[in-house]
């Protein structure tokens, strides 16, 4: 089993506040659904530009049900993509994402975390805005995510 870099459990909660302006989000998980062949999902909750029914992979990749579609979509993978660049959906503007560094440290205010995971992102269609990157600590979950507005 690969690390889980946002463990999917019933309550587990990250809360985020941005140094400069003191504005907070908060990502939560919610109550589990189990589906008739089995799988369990997650509601996830403040960590997309909308909720969804998740749940991880063996290999730790995060996957949502797209209801609409009735089958299961990548919402964010932390495997690195042939090609280098994947899809990142559910970000609000259309963006793309890649795994930057694997096995770093992190240091922030929540601690001193080994293993840690970057990933980065481009966007294509909103100006001046959406996700620059984001690093995760195994069993931990997101510590820290960077974020272009168009204010700076």
């Amino acid at each position: 089993m690969a690390a889980d870099y946002l463990p999917l459990q019933d309550g587990n909660r990250w809360t985020y506040r941005d140094a400069a302006t003191g504005q907070e989000f908060t990502v939560r998980v919610g109550t589990p659904l189990a589906t008739m062949d089995g799988r369990t999902y997650h509601r996830l909750i403040g960590y997309a530009a909308q909720d969804v029914w998740a749940r991880t992979l063996e290999n730790g990749t995060i996957v949502y049900l797209d209801e609409e579609a009735e089958k299961e979509r990548i919402l964010t993978s932390f495997e690195q993509v042939d090609g280098g660049w994947a899809e990142a959906p559910l970000r609000g503007c259309e963006q793309e994402t890649q795994v930057d560094g694997k096995g770093a440290e992190y240091r922030g205010r929540a601690g001193v975390f080994a293993g840690a995971l970057t990933l980065k992102y481009r966007v294509f269609s909103c100006a001046d805005t959406g996700l620059v990157s984001e690093v995760y600590a195994p069993n931990m979950g997101m510590m820290s995510r960077t974020v272009q507005t168009i204010a700076g």
